[in-house]
């Protein structure tokens, strides 16, 4: 997706949200609260997403509308993703790209930060989450929640709201604890007026379905139609050109499925398989190997082992 919209959240929607037994007791009361309500919370507010995308460091701001499990997402009038519409609604996601008058629909991706939170701490052997008091957000005090492997490395942060267990803020750290991405919101409001078709895009204008789009991308970019295959157990939700107008051109599509997400990475020509295992994060894998003249790599919170697996799944279009 030419849009930056998400790259803070480079993979989408996992399994529903649930925490081992054992380690839903050594959890802090606001972080399950906060995993527990998240799909279900009402308001508006306005957020501001910023990330690092190669050298550079992006950010932009999004207005969101959500009512329980439906959400729209538009953007102010001095953004470079002004005019975009993003709404989700039941099992569907569909984006309004004014550049192309193109509908780009895919799967809903509910929750995505909380939904991969909740896939990492509930392996309490791994991680560890400490609770002390926040900043105030929004207007609104909170509880930071601070999620660190077992050396004590700060993974990323949570502010959120004690009463609502609303996430205000977070921030994602590299290796060495640099802030790799964030959101924050700037207002919020916890009981927004909703009309009727708030929820809707009612436009003439090209449909474009996830598998066209990515045929299309490949078309224009030089890539293969590459996919992880269904009888892999996951789901296509997302697909997106990473620095297109840079050396090193990439095409990455992000599955949710059975144990979390899994994103395939594609690279035009030989390039070196250990410089595309670089994109694994702190607390994730990669696998990395070549075919048909281009370099591939699956990353994801999963075994490498597993990962070398869903590589033999990865064939034509």
């Amino acid at each position: 997706m030419r849009s930056r919209i998400g790259a803070l959240i480079a993979v989408a929607v996992l399994a529903p949200l649930s925490l081992a037994q054992d380690g839903e007791k050594r959890m802090p009361p606001v972080v399950l609260k906060a995993l527990a309500t998240a799909r279900n919370l009402r308001y508006s507010g306005t957020r501001t997403v910023s990330f690092r995308e190669g050298t550079e460091r992006r950010s932009h701001v999004e207005l969101i509308l959500k009512d329980g499990p439906r959400s729209r997402i538009w953007f102010p009038t001095d953004s470079p993703n002004y005019g975009q519409v993003i709404i989700e609604n039941g099992p569907k996601r569909v984006q309004y790209m004014p550049g192309s008058d193109k509908i780009i629909e895919s799967p809903s991706r509910g929750d995505d930060a909380l939904k991969r939170l909740a896939s990492t701490i509930k392996n309490v052997a791994r991680f560890r989450i400490e609770v002390a008091k926040g900043d105030r957000i929004a207007g609104f005090q909170t509880q930071r929640a601070d999620i660190t492997d077992r050396k004590g490395n700060r993974l990323q942060s949570l502010w959120i709201e004690p009463r609502s267990g609303m996430v205000l803020k977070r921030e994602l750290y590299d290796r060495v604890g640099a802030v790799e991405g964030s959101f924050e919101f700037s207002t919020i409001n916890f009981n927004p007026k909703i009309a009727p078709r708030d929820f809707e895009i009612n436009r003439n204008a090209k449909l474009v379905r996830l598998a066209q789009q990515l045929k299309d991308l490949c078309l224009e970019h030089g890539f293969e139609p590459m996919v992880l295959s269904k009888a892999s157990a996951y789901a296509l939700h997302s697909v997106r050109v990473i620095n297109p107008k840079g050396r090193l051109l990439m095409l990455m599509q992000a599955y949710s499925g059975p144990k979390g997400v899994v994103t395939l990475f594609q690279v035009r020509g030989e390039v070196n398989p250990n410089r595309l295992g670089k994109l694994a994060r702190a607390n994730t894998n990669a696998y990395s190997w070549k075919r048909a003249g281009k370099s591939l790599v699956l990353v994801g919170e999963i075994d490498r082992s597993e990962l070398e697996k869903l590589s033999g799944l990865v064939g034509k279009l």
